[in-house]
């Protein structure tokens, strides 16, 4: 298996990598249940597979996409929600509401939470009690 090492090139690198580390946890909770894609992937793999006419580029937040079926979310359920609140993560409310923030001594980072679409039947998708979030039509192979 091949070892990424990606150079913290600015202060978007050093906001990311702050808010790996203090995610942590909750990755580990989800271990399995969750896959960490967007932008911060593309840069990844772009690191590692260069590609001449597309530049690796630092991204402000993290998506997660979340496997509801495998943690046995529903509509009534509350786990990834309060797994952030408990790190300290705000959710944003109204439209952004899948989307959690929270202030690192680096800057500000902001968590989308990303379901597979046909996930749920409710329109918009839901993640769990609370938490309606954006169906990624990928997500289902990841």
């Amino acid at each position: 298996m091949e070892r990424a090492v990606i150079a913290v090139a600015g202060d978007a690198d050093r906001v990311l990598a702050a808010a790996l580390a203090d995610l942590g946890p909750v990755l580990a909770e989800l271990r399995g249940s969750v896959l960490v894609v967007g932008g911060l992937m593309q840069r990844i793999w772009l690191e590692l597979r260069p590609v001449e006419s597309i530049s690796p580029r630092s991204t402000a937040d993290i998506d997660l996409g979340i496997d509801r079926q495998r943690l046995r979310l529903t509509a009534t359920s509350e786990r990834v929600g309060p797994l952030l609140t408990e790190r300290g993560y705000i959710p944003l409310a109204g439209e952004d509401g899948f989307r959690f923030e929270k202030a690192l001594e680096q800057g500000s980072m902001i968590v989308d939470l990303l379901v597979a679409k046909g996930a749920s039947r409710d329109e918009p998708p839901i993640l769990e009690k609370g938490i309606a979030t954006l169906a990624a039509p990928g997500l289902a192979y990841a």
